[in-house]
């Protein structure tokens, strides 16, 4: 059964009720202002019953009046393919649709506001004539589904059931049959009934759950009893083992105390001797790096003032070195060329003796005596030669011959001897020369002299040797050493020793030791603070202490055995408690849970019957909708047809065939004025054994827009008579027409379009 929605303030909406209640639509006022063609304000009270006939000239706003009434209730769901600016009208902002309704004994006012901005929307129940706006509800998704809950239908059954559109007559047959299907089971309220079978299932399916669980746990109960039985045994025998063994734990923890206390006292002299021996250790290491740390001082004084003399002896020795050395240079130069100098003298005298040179012989007499030589020489060779040759013929000449071979020799031989003395003056002339080079040498030593005399002060190396000797001593006399090859020797024996001395920094060690050592004064301070109870009546021994170790070990890990026991075995008593208190609850739930499981077995079949009961009756509602719609038709027919039929099929897709002549034949054989009639019987009926069918006497409004404009007036009598027959469905009935209609109806009213091209009323007949 659908249940009514709650409204605002605790009052609850109408839903539709299979069982009871109240719904429908009954029109008590509509106003229209922007809507479509309805530009200007119009508000019309309409009868809450008759036949009520709106007439006017095409395009005077008839169907829009109706539209309003039908957009009012549903919004733009009822015409979902026209945009929302498309209804209003040209020209306006907004477009303000106010619907005041009747459903069942509740009166309700809806507002519809709609702006290119938005929509909105209100719906107020009016009590005793008065808006009871505390109970507003201003949402439009709540709004619907208190409409669709009030009037007992939605949207699309709205449009199908009670709005009749122009060319809309056939929207039966053109609708799907699983939505015409869903329409009818939601109108009749069959759907309610299936998901009242549904949950009926679902129920059942859950009580059928619940039991086989139950059977299962049924079945568990009674093993669990025996083990309930068993655990209770094994828990007793362990709580007595647990009893007995607590005397045992608390004599093992008394012996432990007293030999932890023992253990104690041998660790507090134990410790005290170890700080002891660690204190007299750190000083005898203090001792030894503090000897390291002098040996560092004073290694470091003897390098510091070594360096300090190597640094004031090392410039000026080597100075003296270097000057030494330049005066050795230049004396042993000197020596050398002065000895080269007189020994090329000797050389030149002893030329001159040989020769019997004198100094003033010059080489240019000697080469002009040599080129006399020489010419004679050839002219008396000549002359003897040619006498030779004329002694073979004049025996006188032989004697010419001789002589001038004679002359010949002898200025050959002077030519040989002042040959000689050319080249012996030749030498002489390189000897002169190396000798003139000699003493151009001599004087630049001389100058190189003079200018090491000018720099250093010193006229000679013996001079040198002595200032160098005299700085020697000085050195000795300041370091033990009289060169600085001996002093940098012992700098470098100094920094050797001192290398590894400083890697060890003894200087640091003194600190960290001193800290040390104050540390380990205080801790033995402490210690001796701390002494443990006993510990002066024991006489220490490494031995005595290693067995008192070992018995308060044993005691120990005897103790830890027991009392792990204990713990495990009160452990277990805890699982089994823990086991008990689980399974007691199921042993003494025992029969509950039966009853339990028979009372969900009655439910169970009590369930199979009602959703058995509510499957008839969904199908029994069903099946009557076709027969019943064929009942209302032919009820009708004779009346709208003037008794010329009066047998009408009808198939589930809504295809009927009418008897005429003994046959029945489709409608497509009859003039469109005649199809017309059928189709609005066939709506009529279909609509009136849908909502008959429902046991609360449900009032409706009935929308007819055109429906009767292809019939003449004889068969527009005979359709108004047939509504006139529904009106215990639909008291209050809108049909518009664009003829006069006002002798077919309780109540009539004119619409024109104004010189604005708006919609007016121009008369009304109540």
């Amino acid at each position: 059964m659908r249940r009514r929605k709650a409204l605002p303030g605790g009052r609850q909406g109408s839903g539709h009720d299979p069982t009871g209640g109240g719904c429908g639509v009954i029109i008590h006022r509509i106003s229209a202002q922007g809507f479509k063609i309805i530009g200007e304000k119009l508000t019309l009270e309409l009868p809450d019953s008759g036949r009520i006939g709106i007439q006017g000239a095409n395009e005077s706003g008839k169907s829009t009046l109706l539209e309003a009434i039908g957009y009012a209730l549903y919004g733009p769901k009822l015409s979902a393919r026209v945009p929302r600016e498309d209804v209003i009208t040209w020209g306006r902002e907004r477009a303000r649709l106010e619907l005041e309704f009747d459903s069942g004994s509740k009166r309700f006012l809806l507002t519809r506001e709609l702006s290119s901005k938005g929509h909105k929307a209100s719906l107020t129940p009016i009590v005793d004539g008065e808006r009871d706006r505390r109970n507003a509800i201003t949402s439009i998704s709540e709004i619907e589904s208190v409409v669709e809950n009030e009037t007992g239908m939605d949207s699309e059954s709205f449009a199908k059931l009670i709005f009749i559109g122009q060319n809309d007559l056939d929207a039966l047959r053109d609708f799907p049959k699983a939505r015409r299907e869903q329409l009818v089971d939601k109108i009749m309220g069959i759907d309610l009934l299936d998901g009242g079978i549904k949950g009926g299932k679902e129920a059942q399916s859950q009580m059928s759950d619940e039991l086989e669980k139950l059977v299962i746990r049924l079945q568990g109960v009674w093993q669990n009893k025996a083990l309930y039985v068993e655990k209770l045994s094994k828990r007793n025998l362990l709580a007595k083992k647990v009893e007995d063994s607590l005397p045992q734990l608390q004599e093992l923890e008394s012996n432990l105390a007293v030999s932890q206390g023992r253990l104690a006292g041998f660790e507090w002299l134990a410790r005290r001797k170890a700080l002891e021996d660690m204190r007299e250790s750190k000083q005898s290491e203090f001792k030894e790096v503090s000897g390291k740390a002098r040996q560092v001082d004073s290694l470091r004084e003897q390098l510091r003032k070594g360096e300090a003399a190597l640094a004031k002896f090392a410039s000026p020795v080597n100075q003296l070195a270097e000057t030494e050395a330049g005066f050795e240079e230049v004396e042993r130069k000197k020596k050398d060329r002065e000895g080269e100098s007189a020994r090329l003298g000797e050389e030149s005298a002893v030329l001159l003796s040989q020769r019997g040179l004198s100094d003033s012989t010059s080489v240019d007499g000697l080469v002009k005596a040599k080129s006399t030589a020489s010419r004679f020489f050839g002219v008396f060779l000549v002359a003897a030669v040619l006498s030779m040759a004329s002694a073979f013929v004049y025996a006188q000449t032989a004697i010419a011959s001789v002589v001038f071979f004679a002359l010949s020799a002898t200025y050959y031989v002077r030519f040989r001897r002042v040959d000689a003395r050319l080249a012996s003056m030749s030498d002489l002339r390189a000897i002169s020369k190396q000798l003139t080079g000699l003493r151009a040498t001599l004087d630049d030593i001389e100058r190189i002299r003079n200018q090491l005399e000018a720099r250093t002060g010193f006229h000679s190396s013996a001079e040198v040797r002595k200032a160098v000797k005299s700085l020697s001593e000085e050195l000795k006399s300041t370091t033990g050493q009289d060169t600085l090859e001996g002093l940098s020797a012992v700098i470098a024996d100094v920094r050797f020793k001192l290398t590894p001395l400083e890697k060890d920094d003894p200087a640091r060690r003194c600190r960290e030791l001193t800290l040390e050592l104050e540390g380990l004064d205080k801790e033995y301070k402490l210690h001796l603070e701390v002494k443990p109870h006993g510990a002066d009546e024991l006489a220490y021994s490494a031995e005595d202490h290693d067995s008192e170790r070992t018995i308060c070990e044993s005691l120990r890990k005897e103790a830890s055995d027991v009392r792990a026991d204990i713990t495990f075995d009160q452990r277990l008593l805890q699982v089994l408690d823990g086991d008990l208190v689980s399974l007691k609850p199921d042993f003494e739930a025992y029969p509950l849970l039966q009853q339990r499981s028979e009372d969900l077995s009655y439910k169970i079949g009590v369930q199979e019957r009602a959703v058995l009961e509510l499957s008839e009756t969904a199908k029994s509602l069903r099946n009557q909708v076709i027969p019943h719609a064929k009942f209302f038709i032919n009820k009708i027919l004779p009346k709208m047809t003037n008794g010329r039929y009066s047998d009408f099929e009808i198939e589930e897709d809504f295809t009927f065939t009418v008897n005429a002549a003994g046959d029945y034949k489709s409608r497509e054989v009859f003039s469109g004025g005649t199809q017309d009639q059928f189709l609005i019987a066939l709506r009529l009926a279909f609509t009136q054994s849908i909502l008959n069918s429902r046991t609360a006497a449900d009032k409706y409004c009935l929308l007819m827009d055109e429906c009767i404009s292809s019939s003449d007036e004889f068969r527009q009598q005979a359709i108004f008579e047939v509504l006139n027959l529904a009106k215990e469905t639909f008291p209050q009935i809108l049909v518009i027409a664009h003829e006069d209609i006002s002798n077919f109806v309780d109540y009539h009213l004119t619409l024109e379009r104004n010189e604005n091209g708006y919609a007016s009323l121009i008369s009304k007949s109540w």
